[in-house]
């Protein structure tokens, strides 16, 4: 029986979590495709299971300057656009904090997450998301897995590495390009460079922020194992 379930937004990120397959228990790892409302029947499919705690895994949006590509973030809580605010669980959290930083992974902790069913793809949009929230990141699952935990009771956290920082826009073929399985095409690129060829140079930014946020992730994946230092007992 698992301890943890993991919820990813993208194939890529679930592929971090590969070394942690081969123990046993490992943990429940689905991807949601950046599809927000695909989580609830997946964190419930997981509590079938018996996953005891959700853990929102991945790449983030920055959502001021401070925040740099690579920056882990182990939000306090998931707040949304309403005002709605959910806490991560503080025992695990505070858990997962202590195990990064003895592992001199430098960690973003007790500030907010913004959840959105939709990326922000501007800097302006960024800029008034933190401006309304206080949040300092955004993504697009971390919001439905606090909503579907809150209401099985169950407890979550949220751990997650910057990609775009606040002052990167985010082409929006770059979100077509997400398949239903988290895979990415390359045709609504292509597409979107042939329409729009001065994005370019935003594309190659955006691809070497990405490689740093992704190098991170695979970093964290041996330091928190395969309870994501899930507090037993």
């Amino acid at each position: 029986m698992s301890t943890v379930g993991v919820i990813t937004g993208l194939k890529s990120e679930a592929d971090c979590l590969d070394p942690l397959m081969s123990f046993d228990p490992a943990p429940v790892v689905r991807c949601a495709g950046a599809r927000p409302h695909r989580v609830p029947d997946l964190v419930s499919g997981m509590l079938e299971l018996g996953c005891r705690g959700i853990v929102s895994f991945g790449v983030t949006g920055a959502l001021v300057d401070d925040l740099q590509s690579g920056d882990i973030v182990v939000p306090a809580s998931v707040v949304s656009a309403a005002g709605e605010a959910w806490p991560t669980d503080t025992a695990w959290r505070e858990e997962i904090v202590r195990a990064l930083e003895e592992a001199k992974c430098p960690v973003n902790a007790g500030e907010c997450l913004l959840g959105s069913d939709a990326a922000l793809t501007s800097p302006a949009d960024k800029t008034r998301a933190n401006a309304s929230t206080g949040a300092v990141v955004v993504d697009m699952e971390s919001q439905a897995v606090a909503l579907a935990t809150h209401v099985a009771g169950v407890p979550f956290v949220v751990v997650r590495v910057v990609a775009d920082d606040a002052d990167t826009a985010v082409p929006a073929a770059a979100m077509d390009a997400v398949r239903p399985d988290g895979s990415i095409s390359l045709l609504p690129v292509i597409s979107g460079l042939m329409v729009r060829p001065w994005t370019l140079g935003t594309y190659l930014k955006l691809g070497a922020a990405n490689g740093r946020a992704m190098e991170r992730l695979r970093g964290l994946v041996p330091v928190l194992g395969p309870g994501f230092r899930f507090p037993l007992g």
